[in-house]
Protein backbone atom coordinates (compact mmCIF):
# COMPACT_ATOMS: atom_id res chain seq x y z
CA UNK A 1 0.00 0.00 0.00
CA UNK A 2 2.88 2.36 0.80
CA UNK A 3 4.43 1.76 -2.62
CA UNK A 4 1.16 2.74 -4.30
CA UNK A 5 1.05 6.00 -2.36
CA UNK A 6 4.68 6.75 -3.20
CA UNK A 7 4.16 5.96 -6.89
CA UNK A 8 1.01 8.10 -7.08
CA UNK A 9 2.60 11.07 -5.31
CA UNK A 10 5.74 10.80 -7.47
CA UNK A 11 3.71 10.73 -10.69
CA UNK A 12 1.62 13.71 -9.55
CA UNK A 13 4.74 15.70 -8.71
CA UNK A 14 6.25 15.01 -12.13
CA UNK A 15 3.09 15.87 -14.08
CA UNK A 16 2.38 19.08 -12.14
CA UNK A 17 5.79 20.66 -12.83
CA UNK A 18 6.43 19.79 -16.47
CA UNK A 19 8.25 22.81 -17.87
CA UNK A 20 10.06 22.37 -21.13
CA UNK A 21 13.21 24.18 -22.15
CA UNK A 22 11.58 25.61 -25.29
CA UNK A 23 8.77 27.14 -23.20
CA UNK A 24 11.34 28.96 -21.10
CA UNK A 25 13.23 30.31 -24.10
CA UNK A 26 10.35 31.56 -26.30
CA UNK A 27 7.52 33.87 -25.33
CA UNK A 28 4.05 33.88 -26.89
CA UNK A 29 4.86 35.80 -30.03
CA UNK A 30 7.70 33.54 -31.10
CA UNK A 31 10.17 36.21 -30.05
CA UNK A 32 13.02 35.02 -27.88
CA UNK A 33 13.03 36.44 -24.42
CA UNK A 34 14.90 36.02 -21.21
CA UNK A 35 11.87 36.76 -19.08
CA UNK A 36 9.57 33.82 -18.49
CA UNK A 37 6.12 34.05 -17.01
CA UNK A 38 5.30 31.20 -14.69
CA UNK A 39 1.65 32.25 -14.46
CA UNK A 40 0.79 30.14 -17.52
CA UNK A 41 1.84 26.92 -15.77
CA UNK A 42 -0.44 25.58 -13.06
CA UNK A 43 1.07 24.75 -9.71
CA UNK A 44 0.45 21.43 -7.98
CA UNK A 45 -2.38 22.78 -5.89
CA UNK A 46 -4.24 24.14 -8.90
CA UNK A 47 -5.03 20.73 -10.45
CA UNK A 48 -8.70 19.98 -10.54
CA UNK A 49 -10.15 17.08 -8.65
CA UNK A 50 -11.07 15.34 -11.92
CA UNK A 51 -7.49 15.51 -13.15
CA UNK A 52 -6.25 14.08 -9.85
CA UNK A 53 -8.85 11.34 -9.96
CA UNK A 54 -7.92 10.45 -13.55
CA UNK A 55 -4.24 10.28 -12.69
CA UNK A 56 -4.94 8.16 -9.63
CA UNK A 57 -7.15 5.84 -11.68
CA UNK A 58 -4.54 5.46 -14.42
CA UNK A 59 -1.79 4.78 -11.88
CA UNK A 60 -4.00 2.30 -10.06
CA UNK A 61 -4.69 0.48 -13.34
CA UNK A 62 -0.97 0.39 -14.10
CA UNK A 63 -0.21 -1.03 -10.65
CA UNK A 64 -2.99 -3.62 -11.03
CA UNK A 65 -1.56 -4.67 -14.40
CA UNK A 66 1.90 -5.06 -12.89
CA UNK A 67 0.48 -7.07 -10.00
CA UNK A 68 -1.38 -9.33 -12.45
CA UNK A 69 1.84 -9.75 -14.43
CA UNK A 70 3.73 -10.72 -11.25
CA UNK A 71 0.98 -13.14 -10.23
CA UNK A 72 1.17 -14.73 -13.69
CA UNK A 73 4.97 -15.01 -13.43
CA UNK A 74 4.69 -16.57 -9.97
CA UNK A 75 2.10 -19.06 -11.24
CA UNK A 76 4.36 -19.95 -14.18
CA UNK A 77 7.37 -20.47 -11.90
CA UNK A 78 5.33 -22.59 -9.50
CA UNK A 79 4.15 -24.70 -12.44
CA UNK A 80 7.73 -25.17 -13.66
CA UNK A 81 8.83 -26.08 -10.13
CA UNK A 82 6.09 -28.71 -9.92
CA UNK A 83 7.12 -30.13 -13.31
CA UNK A 84 10.74 -30.34 -12.12
CA UNK A 85 9.66 -32.12 -8.94
CA UNK A 86 7.59 -34.58 -10.98
CA UNK A 87 10.55 -35.30 -13.28
CA UNK A 88 12.82 -35.93 -10.30
CA UNK A 89 10.29 -38.29 -8.73
CA UNK A 90 9.93 -40.15 -12.04
CA UNK A 91 13.72 -40.48 -12.36
CA UNK A 92 13.90 -41.79 -8.81
CA UNK A 93 11.19 -44.36 -9.52
CA UNK A 94 12.93 -45.46 -12.73
CA UNK A 95 16.24 -45.77 -10.87
CA UNK A 96 14.57 -47.90 -8.17
CA UNK A 97 13.00 -50.14 -10.83
CA UNK A 98 16.36 -50.59 -12.56
CA UNK A 99 18.02 -51.38 -9.23
CA UNK A 100 15.33 -53.95 -8.40
CA UNK A 101 15.73 -55.52 -11.84
CA UNK A 102 19.50 -55.81 -11.40
CA UNK A 103 19.11 -57.34 -7.95
CA UNK A 104 16.56 -59.84 -9.28
CA UNK A 105 18.82 -60.74 -12.20
CA UNK A 106 21.81 -61.14 -9.88
CA UNK A 107 19.77 -63.39 -7.57
CA UNK A 108 18.59 -65.52 -10.50
CA UNK A 109 22.12 -65.78 -11.90
CA UNK A 110 23.62 -66.78 -8.56
CA UNK A 111 20.82 -69.34 -8.05
CA UNK A 112 21.54 -70.81 -11.48
CA UNK A 113 25.28 -70.92 -10.79
CA UNK A 114 24.72 -72.61 -7.43
CA UNK A 115 22.48 -75.26 -9.02
CA UNK A 116 25.05 -75.85 -11.74
CA UNK A 117 27.80 -76.12 -9.13
CA UNK A 118 25.78 -78.66 -7.14
CA UNK A 119 25.11 -80.72 -10.27
CA UNK A 120 28.78 -80.69 -11.32
CA UNK A 121 29.90 -81.54 -7.79
CA UNK A 122 27.47 -84.49 -7.64
CA UNK A 123 28.67 -85.82 -10.97
CA UNK A 124 32.30 -85.46 -9.86
CA UNK A 125 31.58 -87.26 -6.59
CA UNK A 126 29.85 -90.06 -8.49
CA UNK A 127 32.78 -90.28 -10.87
CA UNK A 128 35.21 -90.47 -7.95
CA UNK A 129 33.15 -93.24 -6.27
CA UNK A 130 33.12 -95.23 -9.47
CA UNK A 131 36.83 -94.65 -9.88
CA UNK A 132 37.48 -95.86 -6.33
CA UNK A 133 35.44 -99.03 -6.97
CA UNK A 134 37.62 -99.87 -9.93
CA UNK A 135 40.78 -99.46 -7.84
CA UNK A 136 42.85 -97.84 -10.53
CA UNK A 137 46.58 -97.87 -10.73
CA UNK A 138 48.77 -95.10 -9.32
CA UNK A 139 48.96 -93.30 -12.70
CA UNK A 140 45.19 -93.40 -13.03
CA UNK A 141 44.80 -91.96 -9.53
CA UNK A 142 47.15 -89.11 -10.39
CA UNK A 143 45.15 -88.43 -13.57
CA UNK A 144 41.88 -88.44 -11.58
CA UNK A 145 43.36 -86.08 -9.00
CA UNK A 146 44.63 -83.74 -11.73
CA UNK A 147 41.23 -83.93 -13.45
CA UNK A 148 39.45 -83.14 -10.16
CA UNK A 149 41.76 -80.18 -9.50
CA UNK A 150 41.19 -78.92 -13.03
CA UNK A 151 37.42 -79.24 -12.57
CA UNK A 152 37.60 -77.24 -9.33
CA UNK A 153 39.68 -74.55 -11.03
CA UNK A 154 37.28 -74.52 -13.99
CA UNK A 155 34.34 -74.10 -11.62
CA UNK A 156 36.09 -71.20 -9.86
CA UNK A 157 36.96 -69.48 -13.13
CA UNK A 158 33.37 -69.88 -14.42
CA UNK A 159 32.03 -68.38 -11.19
CA UNK A 160 34.49 -65.49 -11.41
CA UNK A 161 33.61 -64.91 -15.07
CA UNK A 162 29.90 -64.79 -14.27
CA UNK A 163 30.42 -62.38 -11.39
CA UNK A 164 32.74 -60.16 -13.40
CA UNK A 165 30.19 -60.11 -16.23
CA UNK A 166 27.52 -58.93 -13.79
CA UNK A 167 29.88 -56.34 -12.35
CA UNK A 168 30.78 -55.20 -15.86
CA UNK A 169 27.13 -54.72 -16.76
CA UNK A 170 26.57 -52.76 -13.55
CA UNK A 171 29.68 -50.71 -14.29
CA UNK A 172 28.46 -50.04 -17.84
CA UNK A 173 25.09 -48.89 -16.52
CA UNK A 174 26.76 -46.59 -14.02
CA UNK A 175 28.93 -45.14 -16.81
CA UNK A 176 25.82 -44.34 -18.83
CA UNK A 177 24.68 -42.10 -15.98
CA UNK A 178 27.85 -40.04 -16.12
CA UNK A 179 27.64 -36.53 -17.58
CA UNK A 180 29.75 -37.66 -20.55
CA UNK A 181 26.75 -39.57 -21.89
CA UNK A 182 28.37 -42.98 -21.56
CA UNK A 183 31.41 -42.18 -23.67
CA UNK A 184 34.69 -43.36 -22.25
CA UNK A 185 37.63 -40.95 -22.30
CA UNK A 186 40.18 -41.51 -25.06
CA UNK A 187 42.78 -42.59 -22.52
CA UNK A 188 40.53 -45.46 -21.35
CA UNK A 189 39.26 -46.74 -24.70
CA UNK A 190 41.10 -49.60 -26.40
Amino acid sequence: MKTRIYCVSFALAISATSLMAKDLMWAEGGIPTTEVSFDAYPAEGMMTDNEKDLKIISLTKMIDQQQKMYVDKIAYLEDELQKSKDRLVEKSINHDKAQDFLEKRFTEETGYLKKELVAKTKSMMEFQRQAEKIKPSEDMRNLIKINTDLAVELRKSEDNAAFSKLRGENFAKSIEKLPTGGRMPASVEK
